[in-house]
């Protein structure tokens, strides 16, 4: 069915209340290809997608007729499969989208014992799993993502965070997370940064200031991540440092690297050696036989 009147749509497209909201925060109906309109979804009195098509193409200088499919209004399940099955992007849900699905569920009491016969509600899930995340639980995000202190929602939601880290890092003082947050450095290092100090806090039993005077001292340094892995590891950090002065001292000048087990944890090193000529060969293999007296000392750093 199509509609050419903007006046036939006029009550739908500015139908209000938080079910609306919620669908229209989902929709990806950007109607970026100029002449292609997606049909619109119309339920219970408003448009639940396709409203942002709608209003450009009533914006155009001739009336556009525009597809509408009419959902039954006493079918919301139906209705909420649909709208996904339209949107068609499994896997790709950012965590506003996923919490805004779960309380259009919650409102329309979709997963209630009470809401729908037994196989009725399976299949339901079934098929919402199959049009949302392939893989996993999405509700158990969801749950997560609400449970998070608001700074660290929004943190998720900008990409500052991944929704795992932060949970981890939750119960940090708010004051501590919005340091973090603001911190002008990669995800990678905002991540490490973070779960590091929530594990020194929980070694050290640091009280409220102390953690924020830790976090504004790792952030001073010109390498956040070297100084909170060596305040995390204080043992394993001078170890390294002394394999690092010990090679330095034994390899000068040579091309041969010793390389360690990762975390210094196993019981043997590779010792690699490049050559561009045999002269260089023999100057290594005499490196070499000095630093066996000293092999010892690096199998002991493990």
């Amino acid at each position: 069915m199509t509609i050419e009147s903007p006046a036939d749509l006029a009550r739908y497209a500015a139908a209000q209340g938080e079910i609306y909201s919620l669908f229209r925060s989902i929709s990806s109906d950007s109607c970026q290809s100029p002449g292609i309109h997606p049909p619109l979804l119309c339920w219970r009195g408003g448009i639940i997608r396709g409203l942002h098509c709608f209003e450009r193409a009533m914006q155009a200088e001739k009336p556009l007729a525009l597809p509408v499919i009419w959902l039954e209004d006493d079918d919301p399940a139906a209705a909420v499969l649909a709208f996904l099955e339209t949107e068609n992007r499994p896997d790709s849900y950012s965590i506003e989208e996923l919490n805004s699905l779960y309380s259009i569920i919650e409102t329309l009491e979709l997963e209630t014992p009470s809401a729908q016969s037994a196989p009725a509600a399976t299949d339901f899930s079934q098929k919402l799993n199959t049009f949302v995340q392939k893989k996993g639980d999405f509700r158990q995000h969801v749950m997560q993502y609400r449970k998070l202190p608001v700074v660290l929602r929004k943190a998720v939601a900008a990409g500052s965070f991944d929704l795992r880290s932060a949970t981890v890092i939750s119960g940090l003082p708010e004051s501590v997370l919005e340091l973090l947050v603001a911190a002008e450095i990669s995800f990678s290092q905002r991540r490490i940064v973070a779960v590091r100090v929530q594990e020194i806090c929980r070694r050290d039993s640091l009280a409220q200031d102390e953690i924020v005077s830790l976090v504004q001292r790792i952030l001073a340094k010109a390498d956040p991540q070297a100084e909170v892995q060596r305040l995390r590891f204080p043992q394993l950090t001078q170890r390294q440092e002394r394999a690092h002065a010990m090679q330095k001292n034994h390899l000068s000048g040579q091309r041969i690297r010793i390389e360690l087990p990762d975390n210094l944890e196993g019981d043997s090193i590779s010792i690699v050696c490049r050559v561009a000529s045999a002269k260089e060969l023999h100057s290594q293999l005499e490196c070499l036989d000095r630093l066996q007296e000293h092999i010892d000392e690096y199998l002991g750093l493990l």
